[in-house]
């Protein structure tokens, strides 16, 4: 080890078997570096420069007078102890300096600001640098910019545990650093700057035993192959706990890893806990198994091994969702742009265990689907005579939509069809409350029935009947379990070839029917006919604007690009009565119908001109018969829907 001897200020070596000696005790300078120019170098001292025009000569005879009073031979100073030159010795010096700092006689922090400032209000306690000059060291003087000596670490310690928000027992020594949580201990790096990007990362190996090389140039990078090192001797979940709401960041996802100590600005009291099976990275993917429940479509709250000492009784969760590749996640906020939560470890949560792939670099945007439906048609039996009210569990964009902030907000929203005319109840649906939700597995799912109390245990009619003025209602909804023997007929429903669906349930009776319908969520409804309740039901992914051109320009406040917005689409209509083959053949006759109507004029002249004027009468018999059986029936066109944006839980 390179030293100054404190009385010739010349360099003399050490092996480092030797340091432990009486006569090779050494102090170690702690300091806020000046400008280059100003302080002296390791080429200065070895070709004897004159140092009369150097600012920082005079910090460093007081730095060697000091260390003489403490009965110290040598002195150490990074500015010239350190051939900066040499990228092998830079780097070894670097790895080890947490370590000689340790091992110092005592450590001697010269404050220049002060007594201009207040011993606490010093920059020395903003710089990187100076949070492991802090810490490892047993002895440590404070001086201020006459070499007055201000006071010791120990006597202090009250007032640098507040200034810092460093343990009193890890500033004693009474407690290891290693004691303390990955995220306490980059708390307490949050707020410090220092002046290479690298140097953040660099800066904090010793506090975590770490030892990589120093690639000057590669910024940001340095701090993420902190983090990929500490995993690799660690399982400590803490080290994902970051908060993506630090100051300057506004992107919508990112990798599992913090992109700078800042990330840990309020981590101070998250502590880990036992259970942690580990981690491993492979191909740029972290790979964690952790316990999950439902936040939004295709996105999960996970649950980390460790909690909040303000909140023992709450374990730490965070958000991840799913990219364009089945199994691979980002790191996203929840919907109120929080990245970060706190779960009652209590509460009655149905969880599950998955593995988690975490894309560490290159990432992906998540796929973006709104949580909730669009009602693009809502045209049941009847639904000409009758009045339709949505309830949105949440506020709604737009008339037709239906939304909910989070999975456990309660499902999605209802839909009433009241008949404006009960005496007039024939040929009405069968199907007045339709539910619409997602299961654990974000699957649409949907409930059709005839009495709003298999829906809810509140009554809804109020909500329904105070239509816009039902803003803050609060309805609890409840899946009905009553477990009657089903009384449909296996064949009451009808699939188009390749359609998929999870599930069919029959409840009830024929007069009182309670159908829960749940739909694959990778393949979506193309069509369900539901002959004995002459629906017609269509459930789709689609892109939430018409066109997915201009899609590549979306971006979030951060500038990452975005996935096209997509959102279920559904369609149920009344088929009339009619077997799917019977309801095509209409379709085909109106088809029909419409490409002739604009040829019938000519040729109804032509006839006229053949016939003479007594073949008008049939000819105009004919087109009536036409027109009465082929023309499309009336009120085809969309609904009218009354809305509402009742708060359903």
């Amino acid at each position: 080890m390179r030293f100054l001897n404190t009385r010739t200020l010349q360099f003399e070596q050490v092996p480092d078997s030797e340091l432990d000696l009486d006569q090779n005790h050494y102090a170690i300078l702690s300091h806020r570096w000046s400008a280059d120019d100003d302080e002296v170098s390791f080429e200065d001292i070895r070709q004897f420069r004159d140092l009369s025009n150097k600012k920082g000569l005079s910090k460093l005879k007081g730095f060697c007078e000091v260390a003489l009073l403490e009965g110290c031979r040598y002195g150490w100073v990074d500015t010239c102890c350190i051939n900066k030159g040499d990228l092998s010795e830079l780097s070894e010096a670097i790895n080890s300096m947490y370590r000689w700092y340790q091992g110092s006689q005592i450590c001697i922090a010269y404050l220049e600001d002060v007594p201009e400032r207040r011993l606490t209000e010093s920059v020395w306690f903003d710089r990187g640098w100076t949070l492991q000059e802090l810490i490892s060291p047993r002895s440590l003087a404070f001086y201020d910019h006459d070499w007055n000596h201000v006071g010791t670490k120990t006597k202090l310690v009250d007032d640098l545990a507040s200034r810092t928000g460093i343990p009193k027992r890890v500033l004693t020594h009474a407690s290891k650093p290693s004691a303390y949580s990955v995220a306490q201990r980059m708390s307490w790096a949050a707020k410090r700057v220092t002046t290479r990007i690298e140097d953040r990362a660099y800066s904090l190996m010793g506090l975590f035993d770490i030892h990589m090389p120093m690639i000057y140039g590669e910024r940001e990078k340095a701090f993420l192959r902190l983090q990929q090192q500490i995993i690799q001797k660690s399982k400590d979940e803490s080290i994902f706990a970051w908060n993506m709401n630090f100051p300057d960041n506004r992107g919508t996802y990112s990798s599992p890893f913090a992109p700078s100590p800042l990330a840990f600005f309020d981590c101070s009291q998250i502590i880990q806990k036992p259970g942690s099976r580990g981690f491993s990275e492979v191909n740029g993917e972290l790979s964690i198994r952790l316990k999950t429940f439902p936040h939004s479509p295709e996105s999960y709250c996970a649950i980390l091994h460790c909690v909040d000492n303000c909140f023992p009784d709450r374990s730490i969760c965070i958000y991840v969702a799913r990219t364009d590749y089945e199994g691979e996640y980002v790191r996203v906020r929840n919907n109120s742009y929080s990245s970060l939560d706190r779960v009652l470890l209590s509460y009655p949560i149905k969880v599950q265990e998955r593995e988690i792939c975490l894309l560490v670099d290159m990432l992906k945007p998540p796929l973006s689907i709104y949580h909730g439906f669009r009602l693009r048609t809502l045209r049941p039996p009847g639904y000409d005579l009758s009045k339709v009210t949505i309830l949105s569990n949440t506020q709604i964009p737009q008339a037709d939509h239906i939304h909910q902030n989070d999975f456990y907000d309660g499902y999605t929203g209802v839909v009433n069809v009241e008949p404006k005319d009960r005496s007039a109840s024939h040929g009405w649906s069968k199907i007045q409350w339709i539910k619409f939700g997602f299961d654990q597995e974000f699957n649409p799912v949907i409930w059709l029935t005839n009495k709003h109390k298999k829906l809810m245990q509140s009554n809804l009619e109020e909500a329904v009947a105070r239509g816009s003025d039902s803003k803050n209602h609060r309805a609890i909804m409840t899946i009905h379990e009553d477990r009657e023997t089903p009384y449909w007929p296996r064949d009451a429903t009808n699939l188009e070839d390749g359609a998929r669906i999870k599930q069919i349930e029959w409840r009830g009776k024929r007069k009182d029917p309670d159908l829960k319908i749940t739909i694959d969520r990778e393949t979506g409804l193309e069509r369900l006919i539901i002959k004995e309740l002459n629906l017609d039901v269509s459930v789709q992914l689609q892109y939430q604007h018409s066109e997915r051109e201009g899609s590549g320009d979306i971006t979030d406040f951060g500038g990452l690009p975005l996935d096209t917005p997509k959102i279920w689409v559904v369609d149920i209509t009344d088929t009339g009565g009619m077997s799917p083959e019977e309801r095509d053949r209409e379709k085909t006759a109106e088809i029909r119908w419409a490409i002739s109507a604009p040829f019938l004029g000519p040729l109804m002249l032509m006839l006229m001109m053949l016939l003479g004027t007594g073949a008008v009468y049939l000819i105009k018999f004919i087109v009536k018969s036409a027109d009465n059986t082929f023309r499309p029936k009336p009120g085809d066109g969309q609904l009218s829907i009354a809305t509402s944006t009742a708060g359903l839980r």
